[in-house]
């Protein structure tokens, strides 16, 4: 089964990326397939396809005291992934933040444990708006990183994490929770 492991978005949050997406598309970036507000997420990893045992003792793993307690993160700005060549992704990157990267860092060691093959890339947390239709006109002289001033600086706060199965399907992914945790309260950083 396809596996990841991520932190939910709150509905307010959504309510605002739903507002880009329709703003975007009416500026005329349309070659995009965008990600139903309400399946927006953060990953913290993506596993790949796994077997249920594996996806089993990682949910063991992560049943362990997580090392950062509830924490705050705040909206960046939008970019197109990857920055150079024609764009794949288009998305709302997260600020920096400490525990948000001790608590990527901590499930991706679990991930290994049980076999999951190690992340080379570093860590960028960000959320999908949509995937780029293949074929498609490069958009990158639109320069998304013009914020909703609405949006501006916006934090939401995260409590805790999912292991979530992915399903692809015609309708785009559909997702089955097979785990869930909490961080411990306190944090607000």
């Amino acid at each position: 089964m396809r596996v990841f492991v991520a932190a939910e978005v709150p509905e307010d949050i959504r309510s605002g990326l739903s507002r880009i997406q329709t703003a975007l598309s009416d500026l005329g970036l349309r070659q995009l397939r965008w990600v139903e507000s309400s399946k927006i997420h953060l990953t913290l990893r993506f596993c790949g396809e796994m077997a249920p045992e594996a996806t089993q003792r990682l949910s063991t793993a992560l049943s362990d005291p997580a090392p950062v307690a509830a924490f705050r993160v705040r909206l960046e700005r939008l970019q197109f992934l990857p920055p150079r060549g024609s764009p794949r992704v288009l998305v709302l990157s997260l600020a920096e933040s400490d525990p948000l990267q001790r608590l990527a860092g901590w499930i991706d060691r679990a991930a290994q444990a049980v076999g999951v093959e190690k992340e080379e890339r570093p860590y960028r947390p960000h959320l999908t708006l949509g995937r780029f239709r293949s074929g498609g006109r490069s958009p990158h002289h639109l320069r998304p990183a013009e914020f909703p001033k609405d949006m501006a600086g916006m934090e939401f706060l995260i409590e805790g994490f999912q292991i979530l199965q992915s399903r692809l399907g015609a309708g785009g992914p559909s997702y089955t929770v097979l785990g869930e945790f909490s961080l411990p309260a306190g944090g607000s950083a």
